[in-house]
Order: structure tokens, then C-alpha cells, then sequence
């Protein structure tokens, strides 16, 4: 079996529930779309984001853009099954007029690196781990979604507002993709810099964001080289120092 899901984390919920009101059991806007493929009975498979848009090659048509969920709770593309049950559900609930496409969303893997500076009287060690399970939780995969944004300002002020952490001097998103020391990523290439402005990077609407390996992905410096080194920090999982 695939494309199942485990029930729904107060995350995902959050973001579904919203919409769930304006829906009255009918397809007529965009949004209505969004929510009846998130409201699909579960036995006929589970999408975990959706988007709909206006199709660009019809002007009766909207496209739906999917991804759902493997056994390991790592984003997929939707496999064939579930896009043919989708096609059946829908055509009860959607207008006479309009066509349907569905197309599998891109997966944009993403890696953090920052560096911090602890506190004089805070152990370093200690500052680091804090550091990476806040930026766990944060790209957690349940808060992403489609055409979403992510505020580099924001992450780093969470960082900083730590009692251990005195400063964060630097922090990078970057692109992860292929297969690195036996991970596999996705095959999407992402120009992190040029879809960055105002320390807002941007994705588009038929993109989503995942933190793949949190326990490597997510790697934390020293400011100071030579104390994290005497000190011997490792971030988790493979998190440097």
C-alpha cells in the first residue's frame, strides 16, 4: 500500500480546517477544489497539500497541483492509483463545464546551516542541540505547504531569543538534491539566491519545501571554530559543528 496517512497533527490541521467552512459540498472557486480533494474518504487514498489554480492552457479548467506522504512520513508525488480514484471523486462534486488535471507537485529539498554564538556562561554544547531542535520543529514537514514562504528573519530571531544563544552571525538555506553520503533527495533543483528578496524566500505555487533528514539536515556552527572543536559538539545525527 501507499499514499496513506496517519491521522491528522494539529499542524495540518490548522491549515485544512480553514478553508473547510465556504465548502458546501459542490466545486464552483478554486478553494472549494482544495478542500474537497483534502476532504477524499481515506480508503480511496490520502492527499497531504494541494493547490488549485486556473488551468493555463483552459479557461474551463482548473489544475490541481498534489503531493502525498510515504510509510516514513517523507513527501512523495501522487502515484497512479490515487490520481484515478481523485478523477473519479471529484467529477460528483465539480461543475458540468469545468476539466480537471491533476499534476504531481514539485518537491524542493532544502538543507539549514547557521552559526550561533552562546552565551558566556551557557555550555555550547547545549546551545547548539537547543538551536537544532528548534529549526526541527520549524521546518517540521507539517507546516509546509504550496506557494508557501519562508521569513529568514523570523527563524533567526527564534534562534536568538534563546536564553543559551547570544547572536546568530550566519544562517543559509540550501538546495539538497540527488543522493548525498546515501540519502536520497529530490531530483528538483532550486536557485535558493535568486528566489530570495528581502530575506524572503518564495516558492511557487506548484512547489513545496521539505526538510528531508532533520538529523542531517539541519547543521549548526560555532562562531569560534577552535572552542566547538576543543569541545567536540556534533549536532544530531550528523549535525556539525
Amino acid at each position: 500500500a501507499s499514499g496513506g496517512e496517519e491521522g491528522e497533527r494539529i499542524a495540518s490541521i490548522k491549515i485544512n480546517a480553514i478553508n473547510n467552512m465556504s465548502s458546501q459540498m459542490r466545486c464552483v472557486t478554486l478553494q472549494d477544489y482544495q478542500v474537497r480533494i483534502m476532504s477524499m474518504p481515506s480508503q480511496f487514498g490520502s492527499v497531504f497539500r494541494s493547490f488549485a489554480r486556473k488551468d493555463p492552457n483552459n479557461n474551463l479548467g482548473v489544475e490541481l497541483f498534489l503531493v502525498t506522504r510515504n510509510a516514513s512520513g517523507q513527501l512523495s508525488t501522487p502515484n497512479g492509483v490515487i490520481k484515478n480514484n481523485i478523477e473519479k471523486y471529484i467529477r460528483q462534486f465539480k461543475s458540468f463545464s469545468d476539466s480537471v488535471k491533476l499534476t504531481s507537485g514539485r518537491i524542493i529539498n532544502i538543507a539549514i546551516e547557521f552559526t550561533i554564538v552562546s552565551t558566556p556562561d551557557a555550555n555550547f554544547a547545549e546551545a547548539l542541540m537547543d538551536s537544532i531542535l528548534l529549526l526541527q520543529r520549524q521546518f517540521d514537514t507539517a507546516r509546509t505547504n504550496f506557494n508557501d514562504t519562508i521569513v529568514i528573519s523570523e527563524i533567526i530571531s527564534l534562534i536568538q531569543a534563546q536564553k543559551t544563544v547570544l547572536s546568530v552571525p550566519d544562517f543559509r538555506i540550501v538546495n539538497r538534491v540527488g543522493t548525498l553520503e546515501g540519502r536520497s533527495y529530490s531530483s528538483v533543483s532550486y536557485n535558493i539566491n535568486a528566489n530570495t528578496s528581502s530575506g524572503i524566500l518564495s516558492f511557487g505555487p506548484k512547489d513545496v519545501w521539505e526538510v528531508k533528514y532533520p538529523n542531517y539536515d539541519i547543521v549548526g556552527r560555532s562562531a569560534d571554530q577552535s572552542t566547538a572543536a576543543a569541545q567536540g559538539v556534533a549536532g544530531a545525527g550528523g549535525g556539525g559543528y
